[in-house]
């Protein structure tokens, strides 16, 4: 399960989505898989008071953070979506630049 350390900002969850949770079974597969394993490899297991992750997972962060992601058995990709927020002008005063792009980095693995 993905964590954070070296928070300097804000951030928190603001949505889980995706149609599924991780727990869920997996349409068309064995009797028993899940997105947390199946009969045959094992399941992983959540630390006791863990909430349970959905497909998509979404946070808002205002600041700066390290992720790290943390498989233990488990596969599963973490994707960051950075959309730069124009910083807000004094009234009265003109763009002198373009606005900043979307970007968006995919972290896999051993991120």
């Amino acid at each position: 399960m993905p964590s954070w350390t070296g928070l300097d900002g804000k951030i928190f969850h603001v949505a889980s989505g995706g149609g599924a949770r991780l727990d869920d079974p997996i349409p068309g597969a064995a009797d028993g898989t899940t997105g947390m394993g199946d009969p045959g490899h094992g399941y992983s297991v959540l630390r006791a008071g863990t909430q349970q992750m959905w497909h998509f997972e979404y946070y808002y962060l205002d600041g700066k953070v390290t992720l790290t992601s943390n498989e233990r058995g488990a596969d599963y990709n973490l994707y960051i979506h950075l959309v730069a927020r124009p910083r807000r002008r004094p009234a009265g005063s003109t763009r002198t630049s373009a606005p900043h792009p979307t970007r968006s980095t995919k972290l896999s693995g051993t991120a």
